[in-house]
C-alpha cells in the first residue's frame, strides 16, 4: 500500500512580499495571484498591482504582456475612490514608456496625477521626469511643472472632479 502525503500550505501575503523583496519575480507573481483574491475587496487591487509588477520583472516578454493586460483590467475594475487607482495609472505610464509609447504614457500619467493623493506625488513626478527625457514636448514639460508645484505645496489637487487637469489654484497656507 502506497501512502501519499500532501503538504498543504497556504501562501500568505507575507510570502508573496518576501519573494518580491528577494527578487524572485516568478514566485512572487504566482504568490500574489494566489493570495490577492482572498483579501478584502478594498485591498485586492493594491495586492494585484504588486503581482503585476512582479510579473513584469521576470524578463519574459509573454509575462510582460500578461502583466500589461492584467494592469489594464485592474484599472477598469478598480473604483476611482481607492487611492491605488493613481498608482495603477502611474504604472501604466511606466509600461507605456518602456514600450516606447510616450503619447500613451502621457495620457496615463495625466490620469494618475488627476487621481493622486499628496503622498503619491513624488513618485509621479519622477515618472514625469523620465517621460520628459524621451519626449521633450511642451505638454509633458507643463505636466511635470504642474506636478512639481502641487508636490511642493503651492497648489492642491482637486480630487472631486473627473478632469485629468484638475488643479485648484489655491495656495496652501497650513499643513493638515
Amino acid at each position: 500500500m502506497i501512502v501519499i502525503c500532501v503538504s498543504s500550505f497556504a501562501i500568505t501575503l507575507e510570502d508573496a512580499q518576501k519573494a518580491y523583496v528577494s527578487g524572485n519575480w516568478k514566485s512572487a507573481a504566482e504568490a500574489f495571484e494566489s493570495v490577492c483574491p482572498t483579501l478584502d475587496a478594498s485591498k485586492r487591487s493594491e495586492c494585484a498591482l504588486w503581482g503585476v509588477l512582479a510579473r513584469s520583472q521576470t524578463g519574459n516578454s509573454k509575462d510582460f504582456s500578461a502583466a500589461k493586460k492584467r494592469l489594464d483590467s485592474l484599472i477598469f475594475a478598480t473604483p476611482d475612490s481607492l487611492p491605488v487607482v493613481s498608482d495603477l495609472y502611474m504604472t501604466r505610464a511606466q509600461f507605456e514608456l518602456y514600450l516606447k509609447r510616450p503619447d500613451l504614457s502621457f495620457k496615463s500619467l495625466s490620469a494618475s496625477f488627476a487621481k493622486a493623493r499628496p503622498n503619491q506625488l513624488a513618485v509621479i513626478y519622477q515618472v514625469c521626469q523620465s517621460l520628459y527625457k524621451v519626449n521633450t514636448i511642451d505638454s509633458v514639460h507643463s505636466l511635470c511643472a504642474e506636478i512639481e508645484r502641487v508636490k511642493s505645496g503651492k497648489l492642491l489637487v482637486s480630487s472631486s472632479t473627473a478632469s485629468s487637469s484638475s488643479v485648484t489654484a489655491s495656495t496652501t497656507t497650513s499643513s493638515s
